[in-house]
């Protein structure tokens, strides 16, 4: 976490405390039970349908954005109201002293996770009934909601999970109130958050499979596929039940998914890339899935992630589908034109191109449709 921070010390025990709060701390909003959301600046209000289709209602502030490559502070960004933006003052004075690089730099270079984490601190830091953390486009909307309320209109229709847990967690006479229902929702999250702290392995044991991790990039790099999945397999069972959401995953399954193309088995190597590209640190997302494109046993398969592959970053798409290496690593990477047998290395990027600009047209024909049906409907709306 915070990589690169000079001023955090994984050693110092405040690192613990922030590793729990990855997911924003005990009065994180989920946003598996969010349907919908809304945030009007100028009144200042925050409004969203949850699953169960009841609603909340409550007064927003804004910690701050990220957009995929940094965290910007809600009080220096402009698209943000100034009123709006007063959490995110509160909480650059008041994080603790291992953090001042980040309170004071109006930008900077952290991961997602990293912003999160500030969110967790802000719901102790920062006076607030839940946090909220939202994709809005490529932007990710770090929210801090106070003066909530919750509707009960879930009542009116088929009770949902969330209710009937409700239900067993708290039994009632009576209809709960907004306060009862917010504290039983604040209580789900808190019990799925520790389930999984539970099964997260600590720094200390992290550390001690870097020995074994090695060892496995070893055998890779000396073109000793089995003896690499060996010692992945290793250390896969230290991981434990939720390999995901620790590091270093990204790289062991995706290792492991190198490991088994080069052996021939392209079924455990989807299963391998397929959990690479879901960890809390993934490996780059063209590169996973060039190997997807590999691992791929039907030719539309292939095309789909090659073409997936290319639209997200033609220079990286370039760059690693084209390049001769030495190693089985990288070469199990480059060789894609042996999955495409009638087309050399120059010919597919040609297919790339050709298969974004057929993207382009249909997406202006698309934009074309959508302003044209606004206009007839009279629906005002985004694009």
């Amino acid at each position: 976490m915070f990589y690169g921070l000079e001023s955090l010390d994984r050693l110092d025990p405040i690192y613990v405390k922030l590793c729990a709060l990855t997911e924003g701390g005990h009065k994180a909003l989920a946003n598996d039970l969010v349907e919908s959301w809304h945030v009007d600046q100028d009144s200042g209000k925050f409004s969203a349908t949850l699953t169960n289709n009841a609603s909340i209602e409550a007064q927003a502030g804004f910690i701050g954005t990220h957009d995929g490559q940094s965290f910007q502070w809600a009080d220096v960004n402009d698209s943000i109201l100034a009123a709006l933006a007063q959490s995110a003052k509160t909480l650059r004075a008041k994080l603790p002293s291992q953090l001042t690089e980040i309170a004071t730099e109006d930008v900077v270079a952290i991961s997602i996770r990293d912003a999160t984490i500030l969110l967790g601190l802000a719901a102790d830091l920062v006076e607030c009934d839940l946090v909220y953390a939202t994709r809005s486009g490529g932007t990710v909307m770090l929210l801090v909601l106070s003066n909530v309320e919750l509707s009960d209109e879930s009542s009116k229709s088929k009770p949902s999970f969330l209710q009937r847990l409700f239900e067993r967690t708290r039994p009632q006479q009576h209809p709960l109130s907004p306060a009862e229902q917010i504290g039983a929702l604040r209580r789900t999250v808190e019990m799925a958050l520790n389930q999984w702290q539970r099964n997260l392995l600590p720094f200390d044991r992290l550390r001690a499979l870097e020995p074994l991790v090695a060892k496995a990039q070893d055998a890779l790099l000396s073109d000793d596929a089995a003896a690499a999945l060996a010692r992945i397999d290793a250390v896969k069972a230290e991981l434990g039940p939720f390999p995901q959401d620790q590091e270093p995953t990204g790289w062991v399954y995706f290792a492991e998914g190198i490991a088994a193309l080069a052996g021939g088995d392209f079924a455990r190597a989807k299963t391998a890339l397929d959990v690479a590209g879901r960890a809390i640190v993934p490996v780059s997302r063209v590169l996973i899935l060039l190997a997807m494109a590999r691992a791929a046993i039907s030719s539309d398969d292939r095309d789909h992630f090659l073409k997936a592959a290319y639209l997200r970053s033609p220079d990286a798409f370039a760059k690693n589908a084209n390049q001769d290496e030495q190693t089985r690593v990288s070469s199990a990477l480059s060789e894609l034109a042996n999955q495409r047998s009638d087309l050399a290395p120059a010919d597919m990027v040609q297919v790339m191109i050709q298969a974004l600009y057929d993207f382009e047209v249909e997406a202006f024909a698309r934009t074309q449709e959508a302003q044209q049906f606004r206009q007839q409907r009279h629906v005002l709306c985004e694009a």
